[in-house]
Protein backbone atom coordinates (compact mmCIF):
# COMPACT_ATOMS: atom_id res chain seq x y z
CA UNK A 1 0.00 0.00 0.00
CA UNK A 2 1.41 3.42 -0.90
CA UNK A 3 2.33 6.04 1.63
CA UNK A 4 0.48 9.23 0.67
CA UNK A 5 2.24 11.56 3.12
CA UNK A 6 5.01 12.62 0.76
CA UNK A 7 2.93 13.24 -2.37
CA UNK A 8 0.59 15.75 -3.96
CA UNK A 9 -1.50 14.74 -6.96
CA UNK A 10 -2.39 17.01 -9.86
CA UNK A 11 -5.38 15.61 -11.73
CA UNK A 12 -6.36 17.24 -15.01
CA UNK A 13 -5.87 20.98 -15.18
CA UNK A 14 -5.63 23.68 -17.80
CA UNK A 15 -2.82 24.62 -20.18
CA UNK A 16 -2.59 27.12 -23.04
CA UNK A 17 -3.87 24.29 -25.31
CA UNK A 18 -6.95 23.62 -23.17
CA UNK A 19 -8.09 21.21 -20.43
CA UNK A 20 -5.98 18.18 -19.51
CA UNK A 21 -6.70 14.54 -18.68
CA UNK A 22 -3.26 13.72 -17.27
CA UNK A 23 -2.46 12.75 -13.67
CA UNK A 24 0.84 13.83 -12.13
CA UNK A 25 2.38 13.16 -8.73
CA UNK A 26 4.71 15.53 -6.92
CA UNK A 27 7.19 14.00 -4.46
CA UNK A 28 7.61 16.56 -1.69
CA UNK A 29 10.82 15.06 -0.29
CA UNK A 30 12.60 14.75 -3.65
CA UNK A 31 11.11 17.91 -5.20
CA UNK A 32 10.24 15.96 -8.35
CA UNK A 33 7.24 15.34 -10.63
CA UNK A 34 6.12 12.08 -12.26
CA UNK A 35 3.41 11.77 -14.92
CA UNK A 36 1.42 8.64 -14.11
CA UNK A 37 0.74 6.00 -16.73
CA UNK A 38 -3.04 6.47 -16.50
CA UNK A 39 -5.30 9.29 -17.70
CA UNK A 40 -8.85 10.42 -17.05
CA UNK A 41 -11.34 9.41 -19.76
CA UNK A 42 -11.94 13.11 -20.55
CA UNK A 43 -10.28 16.48 -20.01
CA UNK A 44 -11.21 18.30 -16.80
CA UNK A 45 -10.04 21.23 -14.66
CA UNK A 46 -10.78 22.54 -11.15
CA UNK A 47 -11.52 19.19 -9.52
CA UNK A 48 -10.73 17.71 -6.14
CA UNK A 49 -8.56 14.72 -5.20
CA UNK A 50 -9.23 12.94 -1.92
CA UNK A 51 -6.95 10.39 -0.25
CA UNK A 52 -8.24 8.15 2.51
CA UNK A 53 -5.86 6.66 5.08
CA UNK A 54 -5.46 2.89 4.87
CA UNK A 55 -6.48 2.63 1.20
CA UNK A 56 -4.42 1.97 -1.91
CA UNK A 57 -6.46 4.36 -4.02
CA UNK A 58 -7.50 7.98 -4.16
CA UNK A 59 -10.59 9.67 -5.55
CA UNK A 60 -11.24 12.50 -7.97
CA UNK A 61 -14.49 14.39 -8.35
CA UNK A 62 -16.09 17.57 -9.64
CA UNK A 63 -14.36 19.91 -12.02
CA UNK A 64 -15.30 21.43 -15.36
CA UNK A 65 -14.93 19.44 -18.54
CA UNK A 66 -15.37 20.23 -22.18
CA UNK A 67 -19.06 19.43 -21.79
CA UNK A 68 -19.75 21.68 -18.77
CA UNK A 69 -19.52 20.29 -15.23
CA UNK A 70 -18.00 16.88 -14.56
CA UNK A 71 -20.43 14.72 -12.56
CA UNK A 72 -18.29 11.56 -12.50
CA UNK A 73 -16.47 10.23 -9.44
CA UNK A 74 -13.28 8.34 -10.28
CA UNK A 75 -11.21 5.96 -8.19
CA UNK A 76 -7.51 5.79 -9.07
CA UNK A 77 -6.04 2.56 -7.66
CA UNK A 78 -2.33 2.00 -7.08
CA UNK A 79 -0.64 -1.40 -6.89
CA UNK A 80 2.96 -2.59 -6.86
CA UNK A 81 6.09 -1.11 -5.36
CA UNK A 82 7.07 2.53 -5.96
CA UNK A 83 9.67 1.53 -8.55
CA UNK A 84 7.05 -0.49 -10.51
CA UNK A 85 3.70 1.11 -9.69
CA UNK A 86 0.58 0.24 -11.65
CA UNK A 87 -2.41 2.58 -11.83
CA UNK A 88 -5.97 1.83 -12.78
CA UNK A 89 -8.86 4.28 -13.07
CA UNK A 90 -12.53 3.46 -12.83
CA UNK A 91 -15.75 5.43 -12.63
CA UNK A 92 -17.52 4.63 -9.37
CA UNK A 93 -20.50 6.98 -9.44
CA UNK A 94 -22.00 10.31 -10.34
CA UNK A 95 -22.87 13.47 -8.46
CA UNK A 96 -26.11 14.83 -9.83
CA UNK A 97 -27.63 17.02 -7.13
CA UNK A 98 -25.24 19.69 -6.00
CA UNK A 99 -25.16 23.42 -6.42
CA UNK A 100 -21.91 24.26 -4.62
CA UNK A 101 -18.47 22.99 -5.55
CA UNK A 102 -16.33 22.36 -2.48
CA UNK A 103 -13.07 24.29 -2.61
CA UNK A 104 -10.85 22.05 -0.48
CA UNK A 105 -10.93 18.84 1.57
CA UNK A 106 -8.45 17.78 4.23
CA UNK A 107 -8.38 14.41 5.96
CA UNK A 108 -6.36 15.15 9.09
CA UNK A 109 -6.10 11.42 9.91
CA UNK A 110 -4.06 10.47 6.86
Amino acid sequence: MPSWKNYLFLVGGFSPRGRLNSIERYNILEDSWKTLNVTLPSEVEAGISIVSAGKSSFYFLYGRGNKDRNEDIFEISVSGEESDEKYEISGIGKITKTKVLPAFFVDENS
